[in-house]
């Protein structure tokens, strides 16, 4: 027999997993394609035309400032 949670006590997700299924989804889903997923590379003109590709993604990430600022404080 199973027994389910009442939705009241599920563990709510933690920050990002929701993303991280997300993700893992869409590379499978990739992959099951065919498509060519490739990681901190340079897309250069030439380099792409002499794949004869039919389609280009490019996705740019950020890097976040971690860096403190320091601010005065109430006076």
């Amino acid at each position: 027999m199973t027994t389910m949670k009442p939705q009241s006590a599920r563990r709510a997700p933690r920050y990002g997993e929701g993303r991280a299924a997300l993700l893992a989804a869409i590379e499978q889903e990739c992959e099951r394609l065919g498509a060519k997923i490739r990681y901190n590379t340079y897309a250069e003109a030439p380099d792409l035309l002499a794949e004869n590709l039919d389609v280009v993604i490019i996705a740019t990430g950020g890097i976040p400032k971690t860096e403190i600022v320091d601010r005065p404080g109430p006076t």
